[in-house]
């Protein structure tokens, strides 16, 4: 995505940024999915955790 807007941004008159960088979309958008990434992984420890605890009830 970055390539892309800054080729878009250099080639064509679609847009133009006044304090912008390749390296700030290349951050928001790794912070973005790091995020996005942890917190499913913190959504599938809860479920495995309340399963596990569901299980150790029944028996």
């Amino acid at each position: 995505m970055s390539i892309a807007q800054w080729y878009m941004e250099k080639k064509t008159k679609l847009f133009k940024w006044k304090k912008w960088n390749i390296l700030y979309t290349f951050s928001c958008t790794s912070f973005t999915l790091l995020t996005i990434r942890a917190l499913h992984a913190a959504v599938k420890k809860i479920e495995a955790f309340k399963n596990e605890h569901d299980h150790s009830e029944r028996s």
